[in-house]
């Protein structure tokens, strides 16, 4: 993204998680608050972004924009994947800037990044052990560069697991200080799946077909004020709380917890509950506008690219209908098979028509 939300640090034993201090600037009750909340959260398109924020107040509040950052500063010690002695502050960082790719290296040199990797690691196990499912389908950007689509497979990286879970941390600390003080949150809940017993045993090194059976497992997401279960995750509660430049709840989140250390008053269940309701009815509309941009882009890439030939997975079969999952541009797709296959056989297929007005693409196997 081109703002950036947070940055994570390490002092002594204790792990510090730092959040842009969007909520100095954008006050609970104000006429920008109020605009947040009708946008609910950045619109990333392969062609654009359409702001949440003010673009000038984003980029203002995205931490590394100058010498010194304005942040909130979330502090905490983990041992044997407990957390206590939970501090949070306003504060004043200064931030370091690295890609991905810098981070992974660093992490054979630099201690405290290597430290931070090992608790990231074993914080993962400890969410895997409680019954945590990640789904490792594959997820490509989309994006559209001198009137050409470009599409490139997101690659995981040493680096990237330790962000993404250091993030997830972050929504577990939250959520316990939150639960701690009664502070109303939009926390973000999730039952148990049903998932086959085949699934839970190999949750960790699913085959294709098994991630597609066990992604229509879960059960549907909820934001409430009321702390519970997140069991996607493994965590007995979670707020997600590290992005406020770009989603309004996680915005709205760190406007309690700055008003709850500064002794002002706080928003209660029922108002946060109002305000997840507005949330709920936008983000509908966000993200079909989000899957449908993408769909177009899909196919204008394709048009593009008229001899494009692509590797398919088969993961369900339904008589001579096979469902195919295609890796490199993240789609799946109904296909009809000529000859007997099974599950996880690859096919090599083409796009033999494309209807762009409807984002309808025909494959066929070669």
């Amino acid at each position: 993204s081109s703002e950036v939300d947070d940055a994570i640090s390490l002092y002594g034993e204790r792990v510090w998680i730092h959040i842009a201090d969007v909520a100095s600037q954008v006050d609970i009750e104000s006429e920008i608050d109020a605009y947040a909340q009708k946008r609910a959260s950045n619109l990333y398109l392969p062609d654009q972004t359409i702001h949440m924020l003010p673009p000038n107040l984003s980029s203002m509040c995205s931490l590394g924009e100058s010498e010194k950052s304005s942040a909130l500063s979330i502090g905490f010690r983990m041992i044997d994947c407990q957390i206590s002695d939970i501090k949070i502050f306003q504060s004043e960082i200064k931030v370091v800037k690295m890609s991905y790719e810098e981070a992974d290296q660093a992490l054979k040199e630099d201690q405290a990044l290597s430290k931070l990797k090992s608790l990231a690691k074993s914080h993962k196990a400890f969410r895997n052990n409680n019954g945590a499912i990640r789904l490792d389908l594959p997820n490509v950007d989309v994006k559209l560069k001198n009137n050409k689509v470009d599409i490139k497979v997101q690659t995981e990286s040493e680096s990237r697991q330790l962000v993404a879970e250091m993030m997830v941390i972050a929504g577990r600390v939250v959520a316990q200080y939150a639960t701690e003080n009664n502070i109303s949150m939009p926390f973000l809940t999730q039952e148990v799946g049903s998932f086959s017993e085949e699934i839970m045993q190999n949750k960790e090194n699913l085959t294709a077909t098994q991630a597609f059976q066990a992604a229509r497992c879960f059960k549907q997401s909820k934001i409430t004020p009321k702390a519970s279960l997140h069991a996607g995750l493994g965590l007995s509660c979670y707020v997600r709380v590290t992005s406020p430049i770009r989603r309004y709840l996680d915005l709205l989140a760190q406007q309690q917890l700055v008003r709850f250390i500064n002794n002002q008053k706080t928003l209660d269940d029922a108002q946060i509950k109002q305000r997840i309701t507005k949330v709920n009815a936008v983000i509908t509309r966000v993200n079909k506008a989000t899957r449908e941009s993408i769909e177009h882009f899909k196919c204008l890439f394709l048009k593009q690219n008229s001899k494009w030939r692509g590797k398919g997975i088969i993961v369900d079969l339904n008589g001579n209908k096979a469902t195919v999952l295609i890796p490199e541009i993240a789609m799946v797709v109904q296909i009809k098979l000529k000859s007997k296959a099974q599950l996880e056989d690859e096919i090599e297929l083409k796009a033999a028509s494309i209807n762009l007005e409807n984002r309808l693409i025909d494959f066929k196997p070669l």
